[in-house]
């Protein structure tokens, strides 16, 4: 099938249904630079921009019945609608580009909106910096404020959206949503990083406080459920998206001395995967990724004065012989954002230089 200015309506109807299929995702995937070009246009009310809204937020119904893409195609051209012939003009583009035949495409962020808990320091930081650098929309979200990380994402040349916020209070999960919603109007993806973790006292299991015990678990495990509860909400009205769980090398590993923190990391990856079965059919994907001990200010805390010779032990069990810095994350973080990972749900992703290998 010949993806060329105008639909042919008269191919076969395997063939057109093929042809629409695709033709709803490209028009999906660029829901808002098509609609802010109408905009421009002056185009402000069409069968087509019904189709860009209901493609966008809807993509499930069109994926599985395109003959809806046909009609509204079809009525659209029989009116002489102005937009179609920019539309169809967009999809020959986009399917003549290096980066639709490449498969480059599929792999960018732009414009997708997402919100990062934990994201006033350290890898909460570093994932928003390297969204806004790569042309997303992040949302930074936490207890503490998020300045100093929107001041880095416009260095790096993008933009971002403070909120405050407690993964621990559902209210303030759902007022996070509510903001990401109101200024960018979905949600893309979910990065579910905020965690307990410099201000936790390690030591033998039964030397734990229960106050320390119920701390890390209502963060580390009950502040994930508060985010995707809030979450999927809008990721299912996006037509689908993307949870990262930030678990830990704690969890795969089994660290000792740490078992609050390891037993809250081991119940994420627990999450990630029955998340993951329940969330499938609605195209929301969920997965977790387990760094080793990253050089941020939460493990020099966690660590204190044993910084050192702790970051030398974590380094000699890895196959790669150095320390985790935040910037490590990044690829794995992007990619998992990005279309590309489409097909990948319920994975823990190690991120640890080779230290557990499966």
């Amino acid at each position: 099938m010949n993806y060329d200015c105008q639909v042919n309506f008269y191919c076969k109807r395997q063939a057109l249904h093929r042809a629409t299929r695709d033709i709803s995702r490209a028009i999906a995937s660029h829901a808002g630079v098509i609609e802010r070009a109408l905009l421009r246009r002056k185009i402000s009310s069409s069968p087509m921009k019904t189709l860009f809204y209901r493609s966008h937020f809807h993509r499930r119904q069109f994926r599985w019945r395109p003959s809806r893409i046909t009609t509204h195609l079809h009525h659209a051209s029989a009116k002489n609608d102005p937009s179609v012939i920019f539309v169809d003009s967009f999809v020959d583009r986009w399917y003549r580009s290096p980066k639709a035949r490449t498969g480059r495409e599929a792999m960018s962020v732009e414009g997708k909106v997402v919100i990062v808990t934990g994201a006033a320091r350290g890898i909460g930081q570093e994932y928003v910096r390297a969204l806004a650098a790569a042309g997303a929309r992040p949302v930074a979200a936490d207890v503490s404020d998020c300045s100093e990380t929107i001041d880095l994402a416009k260095s790096a040349g993008g933009k971002a959206l403070g909120v405050k916020c407690d993964v621990a209070d559902a209210s303030s999960t759902d007022a996070m949503v509510a903001a990401a919603l109101k200024a960018f109007g979905r949600v893309d993806a979910l990065i579910n990083n905020a965690a307990l973790y410099g201000g936790l006292r390690g030591g033998r299991f039964e030397t734990i406080t229960e106050a320390d015990w119920d701390a890390a678990m209502t963060i580390n495990v009950k502040g994930i459920w508060n985010c995707c509860k809030s979450a999927v909400p809008a990721l299912r009205a996006a037509g689908g998206g993307s949870i990262i769980n930030i678990a830990s090398l704690a969890a795969t590993f089994g660290t000792p001395f740490v078992l609050h923190y390891t037993t809250s990391k081991a119940a994420v990856i627990g999450m990630t995967r029955g998340l993951a079965r329940e969330l499938g059919r609605d195209n929301i994907r969920v997965n977790a990724v387990a760094p080793s001990a990253v050089i941020t200010e939460g493990t020099r805390e966690f660590f204190a004065n044993k910084l050192d010779k702790a970051l030398d032990v974590v380094k000699s069990g890895q196959a790669i012989q150095r320390n985790l810095q935040p910037s490590d994350l990044s690829g794995t973080i992007l990619w998992l954002v990005a279309d590309t990972s489409a097909f990948v749900t319920g994975q823990t992703i190690s991120v640890d230089g080779g230290t557990v290998m499966n």
